[in-house]
């Protein structure tokens, strides 16, 4: 079971790597199997090297001055439930995009620099651009 402390953890550590738009870190907090899909109708990414061909796309690549914040959290079993809201700089337009998000993270019991690993990630997102 994931706890919330665990949970909030976890959080913290993907808004760095996505504030920080550094692949490295976002692999890190996943099983090397993990499947990530960032919104419903996109595919699924299979494993990290997906994940991080993706983010290294689409963050790394396309974001500047992002920002990130966690609204509301809630666990249960090997779950966490996050509403979260960001906006960053599309670099393509040179707008600002905002973002308000729903993310369901699965967790394993696996490990890694004292941060438990997610097995999954799916998150659904509004998107508005200015």
């Amino acid at each position: 079971m994931i706890n919330e402390a665990d949970a909030r953890a976890w959080i913290d550590a993907y808004a760095e790597a996505w504030v920080t738009r550094d692949s490295d870190k976002i692999i890190k907090i996943f099983t090397a199997n993990a499947v990530f899909r960032e919104r419903p109708f996109q595919p699924v990414r299979h494993g990290t090297e997906a994940i991080r061909t993706y983010w290294e796309s689409l963050v790394t690549e396309g974001q500047t001055d992002v920002h990130f914040q966690l609204e509301q959290l809630a666990v249960s079993d090997d779950l966490a439930f996050f509403h979260w809201s960001a906006h960053f700089t599309w670099r393509p337009s040179n707008g600002i995009v905002e973002l308000d998000g729903m993310s369901r993270v699965a967790f394993t019991a696996e490990s890694r620099d004292g941060l438990r690993l997610a097995s999954g990630f799916e998150a659904w997102v509004d998107t508005r651009h200015r």
